[in-house]
């Protein structure tokens, strides 16, 4: 998946979840066969005994949205979760002065999860992921809306 030094991987997926958790707004890409598509779905990790990491990424999308329809989306789907990001001038760099063997760059955080992208159309299921996204994205608020 993309190009990712060594020295820049994190494999721990406690850690992992927890900057999930921090940016939940994910860019779900699938693809139709055809096309590819890039939706943005907020999205939480959950445990998950089922899978080999230990978690699942849930979420929902509205019933107009044609994604959760069979054949929008075949194969592996890919989800990224941005952070944090900003450009670096080599005038940044002290050895910009010594030797003047620099180059600009781009710091960023961003996960990258793939996967077969399951749909659950049951209403008891849907109803459930809704409660904890609510839950999730209105904890610390004041006056937290919640389902009723």
């Amino acid at each position: 998946m993309g190009y990712n030094p060594d020295h820049d991987r994190v494999d721990d997926v406690d850690v992992l979840a927890e900057f999930v958790g921090a940016h939940p707004l994910a860019t779900l890409i699938t693809h139709d066969g055809v096309t590819p598509q890039a939706d943005l779905v907020p999205l939480l990790a959950v445990d998950d005994a089922e899978t080999p990491s230990g978690k699942a990424l849930v979420g929902h999308v509205a019933r107009a949205n044609p994604l959760w329809e069979d054949g929008k989306h075949v194969g592996t789907s890919l989800v990224t979760f941005g952070g944090g990001e900003h450009y670096i001038s080599p005038t940044w760099y002290p050895s910009k002065a010594e030797h003047h063997r620099v180059v600009p760059t781009w710091n960023y955080l961003v996960v990258h999860a793939w996967g077969p992208l399951v749909v659950h159309d049951d209403p008891k299921w849907v109803r459930g992921v809704v409660a904890r996204l609510t839950g999730a994205m209105e904890a610390g608020r004041d006056n937290p809306w919640h389902m009723g």
